[in-house]
């Protein structure tokens, strides 16, 4: 369906989990391609809740899940050519707060659709709206090394973590300067 139509994105609902909300889920036929983003949404993500180790918001259209993302916090590890811009403007910090995004997950049927911009958006709000009330500077999220995953949040101006990139991961560690409104490639 969504492949042939364009999607309203103000029909677009964001609903904060809640257990209440779990049968909606494993009863959804949601699949986002992959299948550990598929399990954390119907296998863990009331674990999570329940234990305040992930936030999780549902991303709904027209009574459907299409989507949805967890957060949690974060500190990221600058490099020392950063710790030194940091210190020439009198911040002495080796680390940073951040809102990590932990997962981000979109229906196969609704990609390519501006969802996951959608999505990026609503947590770029949440996060300064957290900024009131604790200290987050950075967003920060660990991207499969898949094209796609790699395509997606280059494009929208996250940068390589080059100190957290130096370890053999399975994933890549991006940030986004919550305080740079669009940021360059390294």
């Amino acid at each position: 369906m969504p492949e042939d139509k364009a999607v309203n994105l103000d029909e677009i609902e964001f609903k904060e989990y809640e257990p209440t909300l779990l049968p909606f889920i494993k009863e959804s036929n949601f699949d986002c391609g992959n299948a550990d983003l598929n399990e954390f949404l119907k296998e863990d993500v009331d674990m999570h809740y329940q234990e305040s180790l992930t936030q999780t918001m549902l991303v709904i259209y027209r009574g459907k899940l299409i989507g949805f993302f967890s957060l949690l916090t974060d500190a990221i590890n600058l490099g020392d050519d950063e710790v030194e811009c940091f210190k020439k403007r009198g911040i002495r910090y080796k680390s940073f707060p951040a809102v990590k995004i932990g997962r981000l997950g979109v229906d196969v049927h609704y990609k390519r659709h501006g969802i996951g911009t959608l999505a990026l958006k609503v947590i770029k709000g949440l996060a300064y709206k957290a900024q009131k009330y604790v200290g987050c500077r950075f967003l920060t999220v660990d991207a499969k090394q898949f094209k796609e995953s790699i395509d997606f949040w280059e494009g929208h101006g996250f940068r390589k973590n080059l100190k957290e990139n130096l370890r053999n991961r399975e994933t890549i560690s991006y940030r986004s300067d919550l305080l740079v409104p669009k940021q360059s490639p390294p």
